[in-house]
C-alpha cells in the first residue's frame, strides 16, 4: 500500500507541472495573446519578440502541460488554447500577480502617465457605457474582433486607424479598447484621436474584464473551441 506522503509527493508533482510550464515570462504572454484568438507560430513569435524557434519552443512546453493545443493549417500550424478554464487561471493569475506584487501595479501606472493618456476607472467605463454616450472603439487585429468583442463595438485596428477616422462620430466620446490593462494599442489610438480632434480615452480594459464585469459579448460560433 502506498504511503500517504508518496500519494500527496505524486499529485501535488503532476499539479505543479502545470504552473511550472506558466512559470516564464514568454509563455505567460503567449498564453495570453493566445486567449485573444488561435494564431500560428510565426505571428506568435513576430509578437512577443522572439525567434521562430524560440517560440515553438515555449509552445511545446505548454502543450506538454495541455495548456494549448494546435492544429495543421496546410503548411502551418495554429495553437490555440486548450479551453476556456485556461482563460480563466490566467484572469486570476493577473489579478492575484496585481494583488501580491505592487510593482506591476507601479509599472504599468508609471508607463501610461508617461504617455499622456487617460485610462478610465471601472467606475467611469460603466457609467459611461449604461449611459449611451460613446462610441466604442475596438482597435485589436480583425481576427480577435471576429473571436469575441464588446457587443456594438466599432473594429478598426490600430494600424488603419489614421485611414478610417470618417467612420467615427467626432462629434462623440471615444473609449478604445484592446487586449487589456497591459496593452498598448489602445492608447496609441487615443493619442492618434486626441491629435485629430476627437475626445477620447482609452478603457484600460479587454474582453476578459468586460466578461467579469458581465458586458453583452459578441463570441463567434467556434470561439469556445478554438
Amino acid at each position: 500500500m502506498p504511503s500517504t506522503r508518496s500519494f500527496k509527493n505524486e499529485v501535488y508533482g503532476h499539479l505543479a507541472r502545470v504552473t511550472k510550464a506558466m512559470a516564464h515570462p514568454v509563455r505567460f504572454e503567449l498564453l495570453d495573446l493566445l486567449g485573444q484568438a488561435p494564431r500560428t507560430v510565426e505571428d506568435l513569435a513576430n509578437q512577443v519578440g522572439q525567434s521562430i524557434a524560440n517560440t515553438s519552443h515555449h509552445l511545446q512546453i505548454l502543450r506538454s502541460s495541455q495548456l494549448v493545443r494546435v492544429h495543421r493549417e496546410g503548411i502551418y500550424h495554429r495553437y490555440s488554447l486548450a479551453d476556456e478554464e485556461v482563460r480563466d487561471v490566467l484572469f486570476v493569475l493577473k489579478r492575484l500577480g496585481e494583488h501580491c506584487v505592487s510593482e506591476v501595479g507601479l509599472a504599468v501606472e508609471n508607463f501610461f502617465q508617461a504617455r499622456d493618456v487617460e485610462r478610465l476607472t471601472q467606475s467611469k467605463l460603466l457609467q459611461y457605457l449604461r449611459e449611451g454616450r460613446v462610441q466604442v472603439l475596438d482597435v485589436r487585429p480583425i481576427e480577435e474582433y471576429r473571436t469575441a468583442h464588446l457587443k456594438d463595438a466599432v473594429s478598426i485596428p490600430v494600424a488603419e486607424l489614421h485611414q478610417r477616422l470618417d467612420e467615427l462620430d467626432d462629434q462623440q466620446m471615444v473609449v478604445a479598447y484592446c487586449r487589456g490593462p497591459y496593452c498598448v494599442m489602445a492608447s496609441d489610438a487615443v493619442h492618434l484621436l486626441r491629435h485629430r480632434g476627437f475626445d477620447a480615452h482609452d478603457a484600460a480594459m479587454g474582453i476578459d474584464q468586460f466578461r467579469v464585469l458581465g458586458l453583452p459579448i459578441e463570441q463567434a460560433a467556434n470561439a469556445s473551441a478554438q
